[in-house]
């Protein structure tokens, strides 16, 4: 009865070795899909989180404070209300007409 069940015992630890590397094969690419994942959300983390609003924005995005959105209008006094990194506030001084003559700063 041994000799019968004896050729099956080769054949099974091949076949559990190749389950075996297909399954640590199926782990890393587990492992870099979700790496993957964590350096896209790093880079979504790049944006700034406005302290007031909390809305993210990035501080790359080209600003132009003269076709800026309104955030909202004040009921009371019935003047518009922008949000600070739409106008580009402290983001200026880098131009030569800066202070006076420039357009990057309001």
């Amino acid at each position: 009865m041994d000799d019968i069940f004896s050729s099956f015992a080769p054949k099974r630890e091949q076949r559990d070795a190749a389950r075996q590397q297909q399954a640590a094969a199926a782990e890393e690419a587990a492992a870099a899909a979700s790496a993957a994942a964590k350096r896209a959300k790093k880079r979504k983390r790049d944006k700034v989180i406005d302290p007031v609003f909390g809305e993210e924005y990035d501080l790359d995005r080209a600003v132009d404070p003269q076709n800026a959105k309104v955030h909202r209008h004040d009921s009371s006094s019935g003047l518009r209300v922008y949000k600070a990194h739409d106008l580009g506030l402290g983001r200026g001084g880098g131009t030569p007409l800066c202070p006076f003559d420039c357009k990057c700063c309001f």
